[in-house]
Formats: structure tokens, C-alpha cells, sequence
């Protein structure tokens, strides 16, 4: 039994939360795509070293095979993946016009690429509609072990006829993505949802079409303001945008709030944010030219009329799209290094191992782990960070409820012996002390997080507050210590629209396995304002570098 807990310490992961990356800085960007009805598989970004690296695909490639098995969608992707390790693999791409072959021995794993889908959109039947609902009501009930833990069964059942009730005769994939978004937003599980709509947007964006907002935003629960002007506009970073094109922010934001899946607003709102140019250009429909009221820090309002900008405009404005991040900082004036990293990742061993050796050469007495943009990963490279930073005994869930299912067999064969479809009750294994590290730090703790911490990353927050193992500053997290995750996805057979449903429920280290829609609570609460942010102010690393010189000099 402790043998099969364990193995959930590696599952639970945000994959909602990271939507593809593009990142097209640096090549030309206009694509274009072969003649095809179905949707085109685009290499956003290439991980340095990885096995995409080292076999030759290069960013703004279009997949178009593996091993002769066109590519339309990604569970075409994983499953031609999966199918081709341990033996050669030959993927056949588009590039600048021409049909390249790429073929290398393929050991199995991650490919190390970003990818997006494209399509020019497309419009459904009522039929097959239905039965892309048929198959997203099929895939929930098979994998979530509790759907209605925040949508009562009834309320459920009957909206979902309504739903139902509501198709009609044909849609485009945009109409068909709403009501159905908005009903799995309200099972309000931030791992489980309705990725964006492949629809045109992405077509659009690749072929430079001039279709985006010219500001990037920043949006707090006190509203949307200006992060970088890309228009003509005399705006400034810190403005606060009132309205576009007439529709009053507060509004638009509860608009789309709506199809946005998590458990707490903060959270939403960060998702917002993440993608705000597509969900007022595809979902809430607002193009240019846009009317743009804002009010600046000085209190003045003033109305503008700009034009949209390409994808391209926007990249050169604001740089490449971050993908990973491993930062350490360090502050020897202070005896202190931070460590800033935004996922738990495969890249993470090599860094937490250089950095825990030079923490140890320069006999730091302080550690900062900077979780405040950290969306998730996999919870063992959690485990490998705890060992490098505590000997005491902790486990990083108290239990967990896991549905069998056909997606979680693969992962857990010993789960087989179950009947596909029961959930099996696990109870937590004992606390037990990480392995010996040579490296491990003996000094004092510090954890930041935020509204932005979510998934393996408030995780790892509950375990150190559950276990007294560091002290936790900064705002509430994002997501909430007990809770469901550990992602499959399907792929919704005519729209092609992507939808991810939580396969276990996990229960958080301290063994209370209330379901409470209440992220992790810092030990010391430090809000962190829009203005703050805009200009690049850090009040929750400011405050630990104040307690830590306040320390010093005792």
C-alpha cells in the first residue's frame, strides 16, 4: 500500500495551466501552411539539448507525420510518441514551403518541444456537436473521481440537458466552445477544463494578420492595467484601462471569468491575463480598431482609437515568451541565496545540484525559494528539493482517491487489479525522511508565493507549512492544498478542441482532507499591488531580506 502512495508523489502536475508558449523571435514569421483540412501542428520552441534539438526541428516547423501518421492534434502527438519509443522515428515536417524528413533513434520520453495547433476554424453540425459532448460527458465520468464535489449532481444533470438543449443546427467551433467551457468551469477544478479553441485565432496570428490589443496587461483583483504600450497612444505602464470598445472592464472580466476553470477568482484572474489577447479577440469578440478608455496614475481618464498590431509587432516590443526559468540569486551581503525557478520540471535536478553545492561553498545561512510564478510540474522534483533543504520526516500527500480508469493504467499498472471505473481510497504513507544529500542545507527557510502559485508549487508550500519545515511569505496561493489533479486530455473528435479532466483527488500532507476552496495561507502576509509589479518591485523578497538583515544583526 505505502509502495503505491508513493509512486502518486510524481503525479500531480498544472498542465492547464501552461497553454503552449509561441515564441517566434528571431525568424520569419508569416507561415505558410500546406494544403490540409485538418489542423497543423506548429513547433513553438525547441528545449535546448533535447531529443527535438538534437534530431533537427526547428521552431515555426509544421508537423506533418510521424512515422507516416499525419499529426492533427495532440493525442495524435502522444500517441505516435509513445508508439515510436525505443525504436527510429521519422517526422516529417514543413518547412519554408518545402516536406523535410527527420529521422533519429527515439529512447522514449518528452520530445522537448512547444507546440501549437492551427486551423482556419470550422463550422459543425449539430450531430457532431453532440457528439463531441457525448465524448467530453464520456471522458468526465470515466476519469474525475468527483465531478460534483462543487457542482451538486443535480444542478449538474440539469444543465447538462440544457446544454444539450442548446446546440444548434450548425456553430462555428468558437459558438460550440462556449457553453460547453462554461459548464466544465463550473466543477471549479483548475485541472480540469477546456483548453482555448483552436478556431482562427491561431491561424490568424501566424499569418500576421494585425488582430491583437496593442497593450500588454496586468490584471489584479483591482482591474486591468497597462503593462507596455505598443500603440501610438500617450498611455503609460500603471494606466488603468476603464473600457474597450464601450464594454466596462468589470464586466468584460466577469464575462470571461466564466470560462475560465480554478478554484479561486485570483487564480482565474491570472489565467485572464495569461491569455488575454485571444479571449477579447475570439471570445468575447472585440476587434480593431479598438476604443480604449484608461485612466491614468494621476487620476485622469482620456479615449483613444488605436489599430491592432501583429504577433510579430508584439515579440519585438516585448521580447520572447518566457519558457523555462532557474535563477540563483545570490545576496552575500545578506548570507542568502534565492533560488527562482517558475515549474517543476526535468531541468530541475541539474540546477537544485549546482546550486545546493555552491550554497554549501559559501556557507549561505539563508534559503529563498521564489514559488510567486511557479504554475506546477511534477510534484518528485518537489521531493528533490525538500531533500536538499530538510532531514525531517514529511510526505507530500496525506492520501488520495484515484478513479481507474484506461488513461491512469498506463502510469500505475498495479492499479489493475481494480475495477475501471471504482475509485480506490488511499490512505497517506507515514512521514518519512528524505535521502542523505551531502549538499543539504541547514539554515533557515524562506518560501514566497502568491495568487499565481498553483498545482505541485502550493503543493510544496502545504508541506512546508503543514511540517514547520520553512516559513511561508507573500499572499495566498492559487491553488488549494487538498485537492484534485494529475491531468488526462482528450482531444473532442470534430471541433478538435483539447479538454483535461483530473484523474485523482489528493489530500494535503497534514492529513486534513477537507475540500475547502482556500489556497495556502502565507506566515507572514505581504500583498503585492498592480504598481508594485509594473515597476518591478518585490515588497515579498524586500520584506525576507529586511527579517533576514534584522537577523544578522542581533
Amino acid at each position: 500500500m505505502q509502495s503505491q502512495i508513493k509512486k502518486l508523489h510524481f503525479l500531480l502536475c498544472g498542465i492547464l495551466v501552461f497553454f503552449p508558449l509561441l515564441v517566434v523571435s528571431g525568424q520569419d514569421y508569416v507561415i505558410q501552411f500546406p494544403e490540409t483540412d485538418a489542423p497543423w501542428c506548429v513547433v513553438t520552441g525547441v528545449v535546448p539539448d533535447s531529443f527535438a534539438d538534437s534530431l533537427g526541428l526547428q521552431q515555426n516547423d509544421t508537423i506533418l507525420s510521424i512515422n507516416g501518421v499525419p499529426i492533427h492534434s495532440n493525442t495524435d502527438f502522444r500517441s505516435e510518441r509513445e508508439t515510436a519509443a525505443g525504436s527510429d522515428i521519422e517526422i516529417l515536417v514543413w518547412r519554408n514551403g518545402t516536406e523535410i524528413s527527420l529521422q533519429r533513434f527515439f529512447p522514449g520520453g518528452g520530445f522537448g518541444i512547444y507546440t501549437v495547433y492551427v486551423d482556419r476554424g470550422k463550422t459543425l453540425t449539430k450531430e457532431e456537436m453532440r457528439e463531441d459532448l457525448d465524448s467530453l460527458f464520456a471522458f468526465i465520468y470515466e476519469v474525475h473521481p468527483d465531478p460534483y464535489a462543487s457542482f451538486p449532481e443535480s444542478e449538474f444533470r440539469s444543465e447538462k440537458e440544457h446544454l444539450y438543449a442548446s446546440i444548434q443546427e450548425e456553430m462555428t467551433d468558437v459558438e460550440f466552445w462556449k457553453p460547453v467551457a462554461r459548464f466544465v468551469a463550473k466543477i471549479q477544478d483548475g485541472h480540469t477544463g477546456l483548453f482555448l479553441p483552436i478556431g482562427d485565432w491561431n491561424y490568424n496570428r501566424f499569418s500576421g494578420e494585425p488582430v491583437l490589443f496593442p497593450f500588454s496587461v496586468l490584471i489584479t483583483r483591482q482591474g486591468v492595467y497597462i503593462e507596455q504600450n505598443m500603440s501610438k497612444a500617450p498611455v503609460s505602464p500603471g494606466d488603468k484601462i476603464l473600457s474597450i470598445n464601450d464594454r466596462e472592464m468589470d464586466t468584460l472580466l466577469a464575462y470571461l471569468e466564466q470560462y475560465r476553470s480554478g478554484e479561486l477568482r485570483h487564480f482565474r484572474l491570472s489565467q485572464i491575463e495569461n491569455h488575454f489577447h485571444q479571449l477579447i479577440y475570439q471570445i468575447a469578440g472585440i476587434e480593431p480598431p479598438f476604443k480604449v478608455t484608461v485612466r491614468s496614475v494621476d487620476g485622469a481618464a482620456a479615449t483613444y482609437v488605436v489599430d491592432g498590431i501583429d504577433w510579430r509587432t508584439m515579440e519585438e516590443a516585448t521580447g520572447t515568451t518566457p519558457g523555462i526559468v532557474t535563477e540563483l540569486i545570490e545576496l552575500p551581503e545578506l548570507s542568502t541565496a534565492v533560488l527562482r525557478f517558475n515549474q517543476f520540471g526535468v531541468h530541475l535536478p541539474g540546477f537544485f545540484r549546482s546550486s545546493f553545492a555552491t550554497i554549501q561553498e559559501k556557507r549561505y545561512k539563508y534559503v529563498v525559494i521564489d514559488l510567486q510564478h511557479n504554475g506546477g510540474g511534477n510534484s518528485a522534483f518537489a521531493d528533490t528539493l525538500l531533500s536538499y533543504i530538510t532531514d525531517k520526516p514529511y510526505r507530500f500527500f496525506g492520501g488520495a482517491h484515484i478513479k481507474i480508469s484506461r488513461f491512469v493504467l498506463p502510469q500505475s499498472p498495479a492499479f489493475g487489479y481494480h475495477d475501471v471505473g471504482s475509485v480506490v481510497k488511499y490512505p497517506g504513507s507515514e512521514p518519512s525522511r528524505p535521502p542523505g544529500r551531502q549538499t543539504r542545507f541547514d539554515g533557515e527557510i524562506f518560501c514566497l508565493i502568491s495568487n499565481r502559485t498553483f498545482s505541485t508549487a502550493s503543493g510544496f508550500a502545504a508541506v512546508l507549512k503543514d511540517f514547520e519545515i520553512g516559513t511561508l511569505v507573500g499572499e495566498e496561493t492559487g491553488g488549494i492544498p487538498t485537492t484534485f489533479g494529475d491531468v488526462a486530455i482528450i482531444t473532442l473528435p470534430n471541433s478538435s478542441i483539447a479538454a483535461g479532466a483530473s484523474m485523482k483527488f489528493f489530500i494535503r500532507p497534514g492529513g486534513d482532507p477537507s475540500y475547502v476552496m482556500e489556497g495556502v495561507q502565507p506566515d507572514i502576509e505581504v500583498p503585492v499591488t498592480g504598481l508594485d509589479i509594473l515597476k518591478g518591485r518585490d515588497p515579498v523578497l524586500e520584506t525576507v531580506k529586511r527579517i533576514i538583515e534584522k537577523e544578522l544583526h542581533r
